[in-house]
């Protein structure tokens, strides 16, 4: 049925659950039951009828720690983060990492914008306090 719409609300506010919902069901519409009302619902449903998708707040928000979780997997990028917690100036890092610097620079302009930071002092306190280095 290609023309099928799919609007699902869960209870599940983990962000695993909701990456695997997702990832695999591909819904046209996914909201946290917390956050419906029934106004809201018949919002919900419209858009979806309309060919938009809908993601709710938290739904939204667990998909952004997943892409957060994701990035900070790779070793590199922790090292990256690590060592200029540390005090270690842009430039050096290629001596202490196998990567080139344009590529180091790449990798943090992509964490500063998963973390939705402008800066990287701000992106290095932010991955701390989010237990990621």
């Amino acid at each position: 049925m290609p023309s099928c719409k799919t609007v699902m609300i869960t209870g599940h506010t983990e962000v695993i659950t909701i990456y695997e919902i997702v990832k695999n069901i591909r819904p046209n519409g996914l909201a946290s039951k917390h956050e419906i009302s029934p106004g809201s619902l018949i919002d919900i449903v419209q858009d979806v009828l309309k060919g938009e998708r809908y993601q709710s707040d938290i739904v939204k928000h667990c998909l952004s720690e997943i892409v957060r979780k994701e990035m900070m997997y790779d070793d590199y990028n922790r090292s990256i983060l690590v060592l200029l917690s540390k005090g270690y100036k842009l430039q050096e890092l290629e001596n202490h990492i196998p990567l080139s610097n344009p590529t180091i620079k790449k990798r943090l302009a992509k964490m500063k914008q998963v973390f939705e930071v402008a800066d990287t002092q701000t992106l290095i306190q932010k991955a701390i306090k989010l237990g990621f280095v």
